[in-house]
Parts: structure tokens; C-alpha cells; sequence
């Protein structure tokens, strides 16, 4: 008798928010020398200092500056090097900092810094976010200060959200927490809403047959936060794009996307999960 074999369940870690700055940046800097090529973008001079010496054996070496005056304090020997037009900050639990980047072919790494300090260190492995990022280079492309994201505690990133639901016509969710897809609910019912819950959701048997509402793949698409493997759930309002990292009932960030590009590439990732997701109450969930 043939036996049916199953698919191999398709496993993906999209990135990494390090649970100390020093083991991010050690990572950082192996990722760097292990690497063909590599590329900075508006990092500070004392970061600099610490990393340009992994590329030494990189035969692709690119730096953008958002301050010439780094030429003369740094060996930039055998690296292309350029000024950069933008700045890139980010909104990191109310302060505004600025917001570097690493590109690698197998990670793209945003440093959070201000002054003489490394805020976060966030890793995106991801490998459509790396394509897109070596290909287009946004931030060569575009000029002056550039928001990236907001990022919220549990507390304030809620609040944020329940306040834009109230006025919002138009909800995507994809894997969020259940205990907010429920507050959620009352708003979205008025509106455009498409649902996708994870397969271990309780709220699937209050939606039979709607199909509006569906269940998840079988992929394991997961983030590790501070040394933690979460999940990281989407959320469009209207044309705010919230990405949630929780597990259970523990949110341990979220982030608000305030560059559009990123948002727009976003509401495209729901609907490819949107394809491959099945309907609730189908047989073959």
C-alpha cells in the first residue's frame, strides 16, 4: 500500500531583536566578515570604528555618510565610499533616534542610535526585505529625514491602535493576539475586514463558513525577541501598518510603519498569505 507522504513544513525565521546590544553588534560584525560584500549606511563614527575593520576581506565594500566629516577620522581604504542625502530615524518608545543600516546577502541589520549610543540592535532575515533592500537602496535614493517606524511598549502601542480602529473602514489582520483581534471586532464588523487567525485560535469556531475569515498555512514564519522565538502578527488600519510581536498573551512590542514603501510591501504579504490560507470550517482544515 502507498503511503501518502507529507510536505515538509516550511520553517522561516524573518529576524532577530537581540537581547543585549553587545551580542548584536557581535553578530553584526561576524555577519560582516563572513560576507562578500557588504554595505553601511548612516552609522555614526564610533560604530564605524568597530566594524570597518571585519570588511577587510569583503571584495564588495560600500559606505554611505550622512556626515563628510567622517572622511578624515576613518580608513576607508579599497571601500567605495558616498555621501547619503537622507537620514533615517525611527520613533523608539518616544525618543527619536537615528536609524542605521547594514546590508549583507544573508541579513540586513538596523542599528538604532543616538549620540554615542546603540539603542537596538534588529536583524531582518527575511530574504524578499533583503533583495528589495540591495536592489533599490532606498536610503541612497531619497533625500532628507526619512521616519522609518514608530515603536510602542504593550500599553501605548494598544492605545494606538483601538484609536485609529475607531475611525478605520478598512482592516487586514493577519496572527495578531486574540484577545485584540476580539477588541477589534466591534469596529471591523462596520468595515471592509478580512481576518487571518492562527490554526490554534479559538475564535475560528465563532466564524463558520465566513468568508472573511480564514485560517493560517502550516508554515512557521518566526522572529526571536530578546532571545525568545515570538510571532509577529499584522495589522492594517486604513493605510497604518502595525506589526505586533507577542506570544500568547504577552505583546512584547509593537511597531507602527510610518515609510510607506514599507507599508505598501506589507499589505502585498497578506495578501500572498490571504492565497494560501483556507477557509474556516473547510474539511481539510
Amino acid at each position: 500500500m502507498n503511503q501518502k507522504t507529507e510536505k515538509p513544513r516550511f520553517i522561516l525565521k524573518i529576524g532577530e531583536i537581540y537581547k543585549t546590544i553587545d551580542e548584536g553588534l557581535n553578530v553584526v560584525e561576524a555577519a560582516i566578515s563572513g560576507a562578500e560584500k557588504v554595505r553601511l549606511t548612516n552609522l555614526p563614527v564610533f560604530l564605524m570604528k568597530r566594524l570597518l575593520p571585519a570588511m577587510k576581506n569583503c571584495s564588495d565594500k560600500e559606505v554611505y555618510l550622512h556626515d563628510e566629516s567622517f572622511r578624515g577620522s576613518l580608513d576607508f581604504e579599497g571601500m567605495e565610499v558616498e555621501k547619503v542625502n537622507s537620514l533615517w530615524t525611527q520613533d523608539f518608545f518616544g525618543e527619536i533616534v537615528n536609524m542605521g543600516e547594514i546590508n549583507t546577502p544573508k541579513a540586513m541589520f538596523h542599528i538604532l542610535w543616538k549620540d554615542e549610543q546603540v539603542k537596538r540592535v534588529f536583524a531582518n532575515t527575511d530574504p524578499k526585505c533583503i533583495e528589495c533592500a540591495w536592489k533599490k537602496n532606498f536610503v541612497m535614493r531619497m533625500d532628507g529625514v526619512q521616519p522609518y517606524c514608530s515603536t510602542f511598549d504593550r500599553e501605548k502601542g494598544i492605545k494606538s491602535i483601538i484609536e485609529k480602529a475607531e475611525k478605520s473602514s478598512v482592516f487586514r489582520a493577519c496572527i495578531i493576539p486574540p484577545f485584540l483581534l476580539r477588541s477589534l471586532i466591534p469596529f471591523a464588523f462596520k468595515g471592509d475586514y478580512r481576518f487571518i487567525l492562527s490554526r490554534r485560535d479559538a475564535l475560528q469556531q465563532h466564524f463558520p463558513k465566513n468568508f472573511d475569515v480564514r485560517i493560517g498555512s502550516e508554515a512557521k514564519i518566526f522572529f526571536i525577541y530578546g532571545g525568545e522565538e515570538v510571532t509577529v502578527g499584522s495589522l492594517r488600519l486604513d493605510n497604518d501598518m502595525y506589526s505586533i510581536f507577542w506570544r500568547g498573551d504577552e505583546v512584547f512590542s509593537i511597531m507602527k510603519f510610518d515609510n510607506l514603501i514599507c507599508s505598501n510591501c506589507i499589505f502585498r504579504v497578506f495578501d500572498t498569505a490571504w492565497k494560501y490560507s483556507k477557509v474556516v470550517g473547510s474539511a481539510d482544515v
